[in-house]
């Protein structure tokens, strides 16, 4: 796996890419530092340690304030409870399967 897709495991992650887990735009794989947020998820949101871990994007961390600015993760994500799941987007509570994620989710 690519440490770098991990931007298609979080709510709108494509909209900072790296820079939403990571302090630099282009860390190298599996490496770079990373800001609060990175450091929470790589503590206690990856289904496993290191590099093969992937993303659990659940409403617990949508809860937390990984950066202490008063401001949830999720709400920062723009995904304030939590329910986003990879492959398929919420929008103000109703979801919105696009073309694409059904190509790349369902088959290719």
């Amino acid at each position: 796996m690519e440490v770098h897709s991990r931007v298609t495991q979080l709510p709108n992650g494509n909209e900072n890419q790296c820079q939403t887990c990571h302090t630099i735009s282009n860390p190298s794989p599996g490496n770079g530092p990373r800001n609060d947020f990175g450091k929470l998820i790589e503590a206690q949101f990856l289904t496993e340690p290191g590099s093969n871990g992937e993303v659990i994007w659940n409403a617990l961390l949508a809860s937390l304030d990984a950066d202490n600015d008063g401001i949830s993760n999720g709400v920062e994500l723009q995904d304030r409870f939590g329910a986003w799941e990879k492959c398929r987007a919420v929008h103000s509570g109703i979801y919105q399967v696009a073309i694409y994620i059904k190509y790349i989710c369902i088959g290719r």
